[in-house]
């Protein structure tokens, strides 16, 4: 006897996503995309998401990089997953019209974004961001030679998770994703070569002014 699933749409979205992404390690450690993809996906369900957005969880990354289209997410999941799939991430710029920005640049937009994006898309966006940032807190934690593969350093990335936690804790302020982003930030938080006398206030403040000293020669 074959019992059907109670969410038929989210286990063809985790066959879309292995189609797509097929053997696609992570950028920086060697792990399917396709675990990063489905972990994000956990967040959204324990996060009180729906499968609409669990769906687009597992999706997230197919329009950057998995050539996938919008129009074609669209009509066969829906456009309300389409919709959330290209604006949970930070790099929807690479398949918008127009040259792509540089990475501060889109970073900031990113961050600004959070203040006018629906809460539907913002719960699969901090979940992305979560499970991202924790990844780099365990990898840094286990290997601190890792920071040696970032462009700049560890700064920037530091910079970028802790603002886009606090623009997403006036937005989010109950989400249990953004109690893992916040825990995350602080672990990364401890591998900044900061300066040694910085208290949390003073580390906040000296991390807020990293687009002065971005060095844009250092990003691709």
């Amino acid at each position: 006897m074959v019992i059907p699933s109670p969410f038929p749409r989210y286990q063809e979205a985790i066959a879309l996503a292995s189609e797509l992404h097929g053997d696609t390690r992570r950028k920086h450690w060697d792990a399917p995309l396709l675990a990063h993809l489905v972990a994000v996906s956990t967040l959204v369900w324990e996060d009180g998401g729906d499968q609409d957005q669990a769906v687009a969880a597992v999706l997230h990354d197919a329009l950057v990089y998995g050539g996938s289209s919008f129009d074609a997410l669209s009509q066969r999941f829906g456009a309300r997953v389409a919709e959330i799939a290209r604006f949970a991430t930070d790099t929807r710029q690479a398949f918008d019209s127009g040259p792509r920005p540089a990475w501060l640049e889109r970073r900031q937009a990113h961050i600004q974004g959070v203040a006018s994006l629906p809460d539907d898309v913002l719960l699969v966006m901090v979940a992305d961001k979560a499970q991202e940032c924790q990844e780099w807190s365990l990898q840094l934690e286990l290997r601190p030679q890792s920071r040696n593969a970032l462009p700049g350093g560890l700064e920037p990335m530091a910079w970028y998770y802790n603002a886009l936690h606090h623009a997403l804790a006036q937005r989010l302020p109950q989400s249990r994703s953004l109690l893992i982003l916040g825990r995350s930030v602080r672990d990364l938080q401890k591998h900044l070569q900061a300066p040694s006398s910085a208290s949390q206030l003073a580390l906040e403040d000296w991390l807020s002014s990293y687009p002065q000293r971005h060095q844009p020669e250092l990003f691709h």
